[in-house]
């Protein structure tokens, strides 16, 4: 039986922070809406069940031979050759309502080769109040990033 990425490595410091973050949220976020709103670790819950769907690296021993490249693979958190990336709902408003400071950055890593994308002002509608992340083609943004000088 493949192993779950959960069973090796779960990126909880990541979590925690996002976590923290998520719970601070003063402005545009359900919770503010009534004092009484019951905050839900959505981060983390999101963390876990992503986590416990995806197999391990380890478990693909065809694309991902040597330990080197298993750990590579965990780091990025995303599998090779995705096609789209997810935006939380407060990513797209931070970026509509304060489109001069926001800079979408993309990271990809291709046969060794790292590369960097800026995006600036990425998003050109704000999601429905009920979305909590949207997926975005990747080459759609990619087309519009330009490399840092």
């Amino acid at each position: 039986m493949k192993k779950k990425l959960i069973e090796v490595a779960l990126p909880l410091e990541a979590i925690n922070k996002e976590s923290a973050r998520e719970k601070s949220i003063r402005h545009g976020h359900p919770s503010t809406l009534h004092l009484r709103w019951a905050r839900r670790p959505l981060a983390a819950c999101r963390a876990v069940l992503f986590a416990s769907l995806v197999d391990d690296p380890s478990s693909l021993p065809e694309r991902f031979p040597t330990e080197a490249d298993q750990d590579k693979e965990r780091q990025r958190g995303r599998i090779a050759g995705a096609i789209t990336v997810t935006v939380t709902r407060n990513e797209i408003l931070t970026a509509l309502n304060k489109p001069d400071d926001f800079i979408l950055a993309i990271g990809q890593v291709d046969d060794g080769q790292r590369k960097l994308f800026y995006i600036r002002r990425p998003f050109q509608q704000e999601p429905d109040f009920a979305v909590e992340s949207i997926n975005y083609n990747l080459q759609d943004l990619l087309s519009r990033g330009e490399s840092p000088a």
